[in-house]
Protein backbone atom coordinates (compact mmCIF):
# COMPACT_ATOMS: atom_id res chain seq x y z
CA UNK A 1 0.00 0.00 0.00
CA UNK A 2 1.26 3.46 -1.19
CA UNK A 3 3.66 1.92 -3.45
CA UNK A 4 3.92 4.44 -6.38
CA UNK A 5 7.31 3.07 -8.49
CA UNK A 6 9.90 1.01 -8.37
CA UNK A 7 13.26 0.99 -10.24
CA UNK A 8 16.32 -1.64 -10.36
CA UNK A 9 19.20 -0.41 -11.32
CA UNK A 10 22.17 -3.31 -11.90
CA UNK A 11 25.62 -2.15 -11.63
CA UNK A 12 27.51 -1.93 -14.79
CA UNK A 13 31.24 -0.67 -13.67
CA UNK A 14 32.71 2.07 -11.59
CA UNK A 15 33.66 5.64 -13.03
CA UNK A 16 37.44 4.12 -13.01
CA UNK A 17 36.00 0.79 -15.26
CA UNK A 18 36.64 -1.40 -12.36
CA UNK A 19 33.86 -3.66 -10.73
CA UNK A 20 30.56 -1.77 -9.60
CA UNK A 21 30.50 -1.29 -6.46
CA UNK A 22 26.96 -2.25 -6.03
CA UNK A 23 25.44 -5.41 -7.96
CA UNK A 24 22.00 -3.83 -7.96
CA UNK A 25 20.27 -0.90 -6.16
CA UNK A 26 16.32 -1.13 -5.69
CA UNK A 27 14.80 2.31 -4.95
CA UNK A 28 10.93 1.60 -3.88
CA UNK A 29 9.22 5.06 -3.53
CA UNK A 30 6.28 5.61 -1.21
CA UNK A 31 4.13 8.09 -0.85
CA UNK A 32 5.68 9.29 2.36
CA UNK A 33 7.30 7.76 5.61
CA UNK A 34 3.71 6.67 6.92
CA UNK A 35 3.15 4.34 3.67
CA UNK A 36 6.37 2.92 4.03
CA UNK A 37 6.48 2.38 7.83
CA UNK A 38 2.79 0.87 6.79
CA UNK A 39 4.26 -1.18 4.22
CA UNK A 40 7.13 -2.69 5.92
CA UNK A 41 4.87 -2.89 9.18
CA UNK A 42 1.95 -4.96 6.73
CA UNK A 43 0.96 -8.40 7.06
CA UNK A 44 3.43 -9.69 4.42
CA UNK A 45 6.65 -6.97 5.26
CA UNK A 46 8.34 -9.81 7.19
CA UNK A 47 7.49 -12.50 4.36
CA UNK A 48 9.21 -10.20 1.89
CA UNK A 49 12.33 -8.83 3.64
CA UNK A 50 13.08 -12.42 4.47
CA UNK A 51 13.36 -13.62 1.42
CA UNK A 52 15.74 -11.64 0.01
CA UNK A 53 17.73 -14.44 1.41
CA UNK A 54 16.54 -16.48 -1.63
CA UNK A 55 18.07 -13.89 -4.26
CA UNK A 56 21.66 -13.34 -2.69
CA UNK A 57 23.73 -13.95 0.31
CA UNK A 58 24.71 -10.16 -0.01
CA UNK A 59 23.79 -8.46 3.54
CA UNK A 60 21.38 -5.80 1.63
CA UNK A 61 22.44 -2.14 3.23
CA UNK A 62 19.08 -0.20 3.20
CA UNK A 63 18.97 3.92 2.95
CA UNK A 64 15.01 6.19 3.46
CA UNK A 65 15.80 8.28 1.17
CA UNK A 66 13.05 11.66 -0.07
CA UNK A 67 12.54 13.33 -3.61
CA UNK A 68 13.31 17.62 -2.63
Amino acid sequence: TGLTDVQVLKGLSAPGGGPAPYVVMANLVFDGPDSLKASLGGPRGGEVLADIASFTNIRPITQVSFIE
